[in-house]
């Protein structure tokens, strides 16, 4: 397949194209959020945040049901220009194959994490335990293992990590019977309180953890959000303003723009209750301990955080890779070093989860098989004398079968139920054919 041909498969006509004046059109927000000097915009928002405390805690399953929706809404109509905007920031060609990756960690990761929360509050208001992606299972000690992915009604997991399940392992005291107690435990607690503001720190140039972020803020722990956009990606802002208009409008979102010392500033603020930081160890050092090394030396040894309220961090590049030692077959091992190198190459390696250590077991009797195997896989596909970023990532993305699992993805994403794609894509597409009204109008 040409490059060419590639790139128009990875965005299909229908690639959420933001057609709809409804959708963040002449957004108020966005000229609140960028005008004025950082202490008045910061100011501003906050107070607005506060005026909206009750209103939050207010909302029922089936208020936030209808936000998470409209949001879905708006992300799906916003993503051909937010993708086209990564693309920009990062100089990827619009014939690369690493368009697919921020296909796939941008609106994508969005759309999937909206419907899996619009999938969890519909269920809640008809059962206490929401439908699992499988059957409880039951470890050799006795504990409860639960099923949590791949997920029902979504093929994206199944077509991008294709042969992996994952279980939650839960506590002793947590069996069959009493399992709806320890499921959405936060969304439940956090109804019917005041709400509390939490800044999101988003820095980093994934473009979707910001996002998730504050999304994970606001409707799983019922927070109030003041997200700040660092100079690295403040280019996602006036496209969240769009996606999440019905958020703003409603009082529970707020946007600023700046680098450390603004955000330095929101953290330290009496009226701010919470911090979740994306970004560097130093940012976290600075807000936490101090920016000077003794400060940071006396703080530590005495106790004596400089910021005295709950801060949450992704930090990144010490992440590991540990392999549980076992007997596995070559096709195993072999699927497994694809995954590591995967992970270790993701956007050119700039990822706070890309892998940088990699643990095994020295007597594990398969252990130099499987490192010849990653050793092999980066070699093939990752080649050091290859001197541009992006020549890395196309010796190492396999381009047809990303922009096939991309271009399949983006047709279903368009084609159930907030589709404006065509009809061909919605009968190719719709999981639920028989119970979606798009469907049956395209038949």
């Amino acid at each position: 397949m040409a490059q060419d041909a590639q790139s128009a498969a990875l965005q299909p006509s229908a690639f959420g194209k933001a057609d709809e004046a409804t959708v963040g059109s002449g957004s108020p927000f966005l000229e609140r959020s960028i005008s004025g000097a950082g202490g008045e915009v910061l100011d501003r928002a906050l107070r607005e945040l506060q005026a909206s405390r009750l209103s939050v805690a207010a909302l029922s399953d089936q208020d936030r049901l209808e936000l998470v929706e409209a949001c879905l809404h708006g992300t799906m109509l916003t993503a051909s220009e937010w993708v086209r905007a990564c693309c920009e920031a990062k100089r990827i060609p619009s014939s690369s194959s690493a368009v697919a990756e921020e296909i796939t960690a941008g609106p994508l990761t969005v759309i999937r994490y909206l419907r899996l929360l619009a999938q969890t509050l519909n269920a809640l208001q008809s059962s206490p335990l929401p439908r699992l992606p499988g059957r409880l299972r039951r470890s050799r000690d006795g504990r409860l293992w639960v099923p949590v992915f791949p997920t029902r009604g979504l093929f994206y997991d199944r077509v991008l990590l294709p042969g992996l399940h994952v279980f939650a392992r839960m506590a002793s005291d947590v069996t069959k019977d009493n399992l709806s107690e320890h499921i959405a435990c936060e969304l439940r607690q956090g109804a019917g309180q005041p709400g509390r503001i939490a800044l999101v720190l988003g820095a980093g140039n994934v473009s979707s953890i910001p996002a998730t972020d504050f999304l994970m803020k606001l409707f799983a722990e019922s927070r109030l959000v003041l997200l700040k956009l660092s100079p690295v990606n403040d280019y996602l802002g006036p496209i969240f303003e769009q996606a999440f208009a019905p958020i703003l409008r409603a009082g529970y979102l707020r946007i600023i723009y700046g680098g450390a010392d603004l955000g330095e500033r929101a953290a330290f603020d009496a009226r701010v209750d919470e911090v979740h930081l994306t970004g560097s160890a130093t940012t976290h050092e600075r807000l936490v301990w101090g920016s000077d090394a003794s400060e940071r030396q006396n703080r530590r040894r005495d106790g004596r955080p400089r910021l005295a309220k709950p801060i949450t961090s992704e930090l990144g590049n010490v992440s590991p890779w540990i392999v549980v030692p076992g007997n596995y077959s070559d096709r195993q091992l072999r699927f497994q070093a694809e995954n590591l190198a995967a992970s270790v190459v993701n956007n050119a390696g700039f990822n706070c989860v890309a892998t940088r250590v990699l643990i095994t077991w020295r007597h594990w009797p398969q252990r130099e098989r499987f490192l010849r195997l990653v050793e092999a896989v980066l070699r093939e596909r990752f080649r050091p004398e290859r001197r541009t970023i992006q020549d890395r990532r196309n010796g190492f993305a396999r381009p047809s079968a990303i922009s096939r699992a991309a271009s399949a993805i983006w047709a279903f994403s368009r084609g159930h139920c907030f589709a404006t794609s065509t009809p061909t894509a919605r009968r190719s597409f719709c999981s639920k054919r028989r119970s979606c009204p798009f469907w049956r109008k395209s038949r």
